[in-house]
């Protein structure tokens, strides 16, 4: 039900906790807070600045077609911390209307809904969107369970939480916008005071746009642009004042290309441009 549970499937990964997040293993390369790992929607990175806790939150697979893996470095295609792997995530077509809802013991609840229309082979558009709930568990070491004050949070997973996104094809225009917002409770603030009611949230925005011109069949133009806001936060609002160390990031991500492609040689592609 989330990328979590479908990468421990994959030969070489091991997913495991690192405090309260989930953190992937890639080949005994143990890197915190999947750092090294790029996440992509249909092929546009999609991560925060740091602590990316993405294994857990709202891509819950309901609209997801496959997920494709890549292993090693891909720092020639992705941003250069691309050190372990790189996670792309493909979303479905959708054709007409569906809702996916699911409850269980460790999910509380889980709502997905889809819609989509494509008219013609160059124009479509979808859209989705998710949002859930989980119960944690208790991961702790009995001798550090006294601070837990018999708490469960490991695994668990608080509202507001959502992933949304539109994508669509109008000619050879293509544009694609992501919401993402994951929270779930933040012990390491005041040494995991009884009295802490700490909140770790993770917010990412992006829009991308791409226009792609075929002026022969070897030869095409390109040009995209893409913005995006990332927001990290953790708050200790409930909690004792005393030492609590509370932190609000937000960053703003500007990228632009234009270029030319070529695949007149035979199992070989050329590109370039600028960026």
């Amino acid at each position: 039900r989330s990328l979590g549970e479908l990468l421990c499937t994959v030969p070489g990964f091991t997913v495991f906790h690192r405090d309260l997040q989930y953190v992937v293993g890639v080949r005994g390369f143990n890197a915190n807070d999947n750092d090294k790992v790029s996440l992509l929607i249909n092929g546009q990175r999609v991560l925060g600045m740091h602590e990316q806790e993405f294994l857990n939150g709202p891509i819950n697979l309901d609209n997801v077609e496959r997920v494709e893996v890549v292993v090693g470095p891909s720092s020639i295609f992705q941003q250069a911390n691309t050190l372990a792997a790189t996670i792309n995530v493909i979303t479905k077509d959708t054709q007409g209307t569906e809702v996916i809802a699911g409850v269980g013991t460790s999910l509380k609840y889980s709502t997905t809904v889809m819609a989509g229309q494509r008219w013609a082979e160059d124009k479509s558009l979808n859209f989705s969107f998710t949002t859930e709930e989980k119960r944690g568990f208790d991961a702790w070491d009995p001798n550090f369970r006294s601070n837990l004050a018999g708490r469960s949070l490991t695994g668990e997973l608080d509202q507001p939480n959502y992933f949304g996104m539109v994508r669509g094809k109008y000619g050879e225009l293509s544009a694609q916008a992501i919401a993402y917002r994951s929270t779930w409770p933040e012990l390491l603030i005041d040494n995991g005071d009884l009295g802490n009611q700490g909140e770790f949230t993770e917010e990412f925005y992006s829009l991308f746009l791409e226009y792609e011109h075929e002026f022969d069949a070897t030869l095409t133009g390109i040009a995209n642009f893409k913005v995006a806001r990332c927001e990290q936060t953790r708050l200790n609002q409930d909690g004792p004042p005393r030492n609590a160390a509370e932190v609000s990031f937000k960053q703003w991500f500007y990228q632009g290309e234009m270029g030319l492609r070529y695949t007149g040689l035979d199992r070989h592609l050329v590109q370039v441009g600028v960026q």
